[in-house]
């Protein structure tokens, strides 16, 4: 069988881990998993192996710590996930979630919003896989 690999950006416990289940169960044998954070990667891996266990499915599930706003670190990540596997589909599911007052937000935060929400151009994730 062929190695299938579904990569989540902005991996988390509700939309990011459910997907990386349902992926899983049915024949996505690699999930690369991509947030900010170590510890929430951590237990999404744990819930992710737990999901998947009882089924007797075999999975590989690796993660990376990046935040995707820096670009030369995100990059980085984004070469290492294809050697992990041939990336079948990617589900773009960051965000950054900040409180606000309505309509009055610093420009900054705004740019930086966008920056994490509208940045996402992989050189060669996705190029020659259409």
């Amino acid at each position: 069988m062929a190695s299938s690999t579904l990569v989540i950006i902005g991996s988390g416990p509700g939309v990011g881990i459910a997907t990386a289940t349902l992926f899983a169960q049915n024949k996505f044998n690699n999930i690369a998993l991509i947030s900010r954070n170590i510890d929430r990667l951590n237990r999404d891996k744990k819930t992710l192996l737990e999901a998947v266990s009882s089924t007797g499915i075999q999975v590989a599930v690796k993660t990376w710590a990046v935040d995707i706003s820096n670009t030369p670190a995100f990059n980085k990540v984004l070469s290492e996930v294809e050697k992990f596997g041939d990336v079948s589909c990617v589900l773009f599911n960051a965000a950054r979630v900040d409180l606000s007052t309505l309509l009055d937000y610093d420009e900054n935060e705004i740019l930086q919003d966008f920056k994490v929400g509208y940045i996402f151009s992989p050189p060669s994730l996705l190029s020659s896989r259409g």
